[in-house]
This record gives C-alpha cells, sequence and structure tokens, in this order.
C-alpha cells in the first residue's frame, strides 16, 4: 500500500485529500505545515510520495523542500507541489530543487486525486523507482581510465 504524506495548513483540504486518497488505497499521513512535517518525518515509516502545499504558516514548502533535499535519508522521496496561486518564482524554484510535479489547488479535489495517482503509477511503475536513482556524475575509477 503506497504510503502518503500531506502537508497542508488548510484543514478543510488536508482532511478531503486524506479520505479520499484512503479511500483509494493509499496509507495517509498529514501535518499542518513544514515544521510538523519535519518532525513527523522522524516518527513516521518514510512516504512514498509528498504532497506539500507551497504557502503555509511556519515553514513554506519550498523551505520544507530545501531541508528535506539537503537530507540524506529525505533527499530521494519525490515531492510534487500544490499551491491555489499561481507563483511562478516559487513553483520554478521548488521544481529547480526536486519537486516532480505542481498540482493547482483549482482543480477539484477529485482531479487533484486523480494526477497524484498518475505521478506516483509513473514513480512506482518504472524499473527503478526515483527514490532509488542514484544522483549526479559517475566518479570515474582507474578501471575505467584504463578501458578508454
Amino acid at each position: 500500500m503506497p504510503r502518503m504524506l500531506i502537508i497542508e495548513d488548510e484543514e478543510l483540504l488536508r482532511n478531503l485529500y486524506s479520505e479520499l486518497l484512503e479511500m483509494k488505497g493509499f496509507h495517509v499521513d498529514t501535518a499542518i505545515d513544514g515544521k510538523a512535517a519535519l518532525e513527523q518525518l522522524n516518527e513516521i515509516r518514510k512516504p512514498d510520495l509528498i504532497l506539500l502545499d507551497i504557502n503555509m504558516p511556519e515553514m513554506d514548502g519550498i523551505e520544507f523542500l530545501r531541508i528535506i533535499k539537503g537530507n540524506e535519508k529525505l533527499k530521494r522521496i519525490p515531492v510534487v507541489l500544490v499551491s491555489g496561486i499561481i507563483q511562478v518564482e516559487k513553483i520554478s524554484a521548488g521544481l529547480d530543487l526536486g519537486a516532480v510535479g505542481y498540482i493547482e489547488k483549482a482543480n477539484s479535489p477529485v482531479e487533484v486525486i486523480s494526477k497524484i495517482e498518475m505521478i506516483l503509477n509513473s514513480i512506482l511503475n518504472t524499473p527503478m523507482k526515483r527514490n532509488e536513482m542514484k544522483i549526479g556524475p559517475k566518479k570515474l575509477g582507474d578501471e575505467d581510465i584504463r578501458s578508454m
């Protein structure tokens, strides 16, 4: 069963996304903001995907994303950004930091869940899960250099 972490400050949306995803068979954890989510990530099993609101009190989505992408244990968790306001700079910053996608809150909750399922399926159905990929250039060893 795929595990999701929803980080959303709007209680109504947080509960709605959670209920819809649970109905689809997902295990869902929730957090009210980035700060609470960081504390929670130390206590729960690592999620397969994080749904991350960009604009939140305490710690916004971009700051949260910057922190987890700098953490060796958490950096490979796929993150999907969500926002009700299109903020090109923040969306670009999030994608540059490694977010795998962006969804507008203006879409109906059912559409949002459908897009989450599509993203998660594309991540989990690849031959190598994204969170298992090696990132960065390969360092050439003596063996590689001799074979050139």
